[in-house]
């Protein structure tokens, strides 16, 4: 959508309805400003200075790389941040411990850090995660028409939101994104001086043997086409951020089978 900066595509409309599509457009980014920017009473917690410079830095890293994978980098306003206390995210989100984002609202919630470290390294995941390709869908429900998440990354969730697809892959691709992150801004940047000392280890680390077992073996199926793991590793960056699965999707079932992408699905309850 030209004119939502938080929002890369609408599906589900009816073909020709242009006046319907930025009546919608609207509400969306109203709904993104006024739900996802919120202040959660009894959670939130007031960013204190620090926070708001760590928030800053992450936010400006974060960007650059969605600056250069993406076509239409998407916005997400300071208010969408919340700083929770700490079991507030789970309380919330009713399944998320820690950190979550909202690909509707695009809220992003985490649970205070003890740790400037920690704090910037759960908030660049997120962030990744809303700045990563975005769409929403029209869906008809017994309720009537409801605004349902869509695409969010390299995830496709199902035309009647029960299911998501592909999840397991974008969660690996951004948790390698975060890894990077963490080794090469935040080890060594005078930001994080103090805590230099301070025992920090990359979390998620199944996804990271998961996404290294799928490069190494699309690597060693392809030598002629990849002349390295990075440059795998380059094709899952571009389809998060550009939303373009085609090529990722022949890749996939090519190296383990037409099964494989189904398998990668989860019921949402």
């Amino acid at each position: 959508m030209e004119n939502n900066p938080y929002l890369n595509k609408l599906v589900g409309l009816p073909s020709g309805e242009k006046d319907l599509e930025n009546k919608l457009s609207d509400f969306i980014k109203k709904g993104v400003e006024k739900d996802g920017g919120r202040f959660l009473e009894g959670y939130e917690l007031e960013k204190t200075s620090e926070e708001l410079e760590i928030i800053n830095f992450t936010t400006e890293q974060a960007d650059s790389i969605a600056d250069k994978y993406s076509a239409k980098p998407v916005t997400i306003p300071l208010n969408n941040i919340h700083i929770v206390a700490a079991g507030g995210t789970e309380a919330i989100t009713k399944s998320c411990e820690g950190a979550a984002y909202s690909p509707k609202t695009h809220r992003i919630t985490l649970d205070r850090q003890p740790t400037k470290t920690w704090f910037s390294v759960n908030l660049f995941h997120e962030l990744l995660h809303a700045k990563s390709y975005s769409a929403l869908q029209l869906t008809k429900t017994a309720e009537g028409v409801e605004l349902l998440p869509y695409r969010s990354g390299m995830t496709v969730y199902s035309r009647d939101g029960k299911t998501a697809s592909m999840e397991r892959l974008s969660e690996a691709v951004t948790e390698y994104l975060t890894k990077e992150f963490y080794e090469n801004v935040v080890v060594g940047n005078p930001i994080f001086e103090s805590e230099k000392d301070v025992p920090f280890e990359v979390h998620r680390l199944d996804e990271l043997s998961y996404f290294e077992n799928v490069v190494s073996k699309i690597r060693d199926r392809h030598p002629n086409l990849y002349q390295s793991k990075e440059a795998v590793i380059e094709e899952f960056i571009k389809a998060e951020f550009s939303g373009n699965l085609v090529k990722i999707c022949r890749l996939m079932e090519d190296t383990f089978g037409k099964e494989t992408l189904r398998g990668d699905t989860r019921s949402i309850e």
